[in-house]
């Protein structure tokens, strides 16, 4: 499957894989909001994984590379998804909207 090696510093390459799909993001607010982070993640149809959720150092150097793999590398944590939480997620946000006159 296609997938991501990412190697971060001096690191062994990560190998990044899912069978839905997964997101590198590297954010840098310039120290406003706190919004800085470097994130790796990924889901498919009933987990979602973890390798990376920290936040950039300077220096970081971060290289990503579209491969072929076999297997992805272990996530730092995966989690079940809980279907039943996530449709009352739905219909909360649905009825916030509905009330807003945004849907």
């Amino acid at each position: 499957m296609i997938g991501f090696e990412v190697t971060i510093n001096n690191q062994p390459p990560l190998l990044i894989a899912a069978e839905r799909h997964v997101f590198i993001r590297l954010c840098n607010s310039n120290g406003k909001r706190g919004l800085d982070d470097m994130m790796i993640r990924g889901w498919n149809d009933s987990e979602m994984f973890y390798w990376i959720d920290r936040k950039p150092q300077k220096g970081d150097r971060v290289r990503v590379r579209v491969v072929e793999i076999e297997s992805a590398s272990p996530a730092q944590e995966t989690q079940k998804k809980d279907r039943e939480k996530m449709k009352e997620r739905y219909e909360q946000l649905k009825k916030e909207l509905t009330e807003q006159g945004l849907l």
